[in-house]
């Protein structure tokens, strides 16, 4: 885990500052949503962790979409580091789910579409 948490930090920009992190909200208070970019916007992360090392958390996260740039649509990709699962989200409110045992967090890459 921590050779695959290297490679994404080396390989996303925006994962290089320390100027840059944002809090943004989520509905559940055991899901910590966070993002980092690059003022280019040419590399934007989001991540979600699970706080609760028991318990499956789920939640509504909001998006700062507005932040990101040119977007044709409100549907955009993100990549998931940790898995390399792609979803298709879509606005600024976006259900995720994780569990402790299995995926406690989302590392994830945005990509327009």
């Amino acid at each position: 885990m921590i050779t695959k948490l290297n490679r994404i930090r080396r390989e996303n920009r925006a994962l290089h500052f320390y100027d840059n992190l944002r809090f943004h909200p989520c509905d559940n208070g055991a899901l910590l949503f966070y993002s980092k970019m690059t003022p280019a916007r040419d590399s934007i992360i989001l991540v979600v962790v699970n706080l609760d090392p028991l318990y499956t958390q789920s939640g509504w996260v909001e998006v700062p979409i507005e932040d990101f740039g040119e977007i044709d649509t409100d549907s955009y990709e993100v990549d998931d580091l940790l898995t390399d699962t792609r979803y298709i989200w879509h606005g600024k409110r976006n259900y995720v789910a994780l569990h402790p045992g299995l995926q406690p967090a989302h590392i994830l890459r945005v990509r327009r579409l």
